[in-house]
C-alpha cells in the first residue's frame, strides 16, 4: 500500500466525505484495474481509498469502482446516498476508465 491510498477502518456505517476533502474512489474491488487507478486517480484530484473488511457492507468512497458484473450486483445493494459504482449494466461505454476521467474532469470545471 502507498501514500496514495488510504485504508479505512472495518466499522460498519456511513463515513461522511468533509467538504473540504478532495473526492475519493474505493479501489477495493478494482482487480487488474488498481495500477491504472492509482496513477491517474490522483491527476484529476481524487483519493484511493480501500475496505478491506467491507463484505458486502457500506464502504467510503465517492465512487465504488467495480469490475465484475457479481461486484456489481452486491455493490448496488449496499450503495450509500449520492455514492456511484463505476460501472452500470448496460452502458459499458460510459463505464470505461477514459470514459469515467472525462466525466470527473468535466464535472470539476
Amino acid at each position: 500500500m502507498d501514500d496514495e491510498t488510504a485504508v479505512s477502518g472495518c466499522a460498519d456505517g456511513d463515513q461522511a466525505v468533509a467538504k473540504d476533502r478532495l473526492k475519493s474512489v474505493n479501489v477495493t474491488w478494482a482487480k487488474s484495474h488498481l495500477a491504472v487507478l492509482r496513477r491517474a486517480l490522483p491527476e484529476v484530484g481524487l483519493q484511493a481509498v480501500e475496505s478491506p473488511c467491507a463484505g458486502e457492507g457500506r464502504v467510503p468512497g465517492d465512487v465504488v469502482w467495480v469490475v465484475t458484473a457479481d461486484d456489481v450486483e452486491k455493490r448496488a445493494a449496499a450503495l450509500r446516498k449520492k455514492q456511484w459504482r463505476s460501472h452500470i449494466p448496460g452502458i459499458a461505454a460510459v463505464c470505461s476508465k477514459q470514459g469515467l476521467v472525462e466525466a470527473l474532469a468535466s464535472s470539476g470545471e
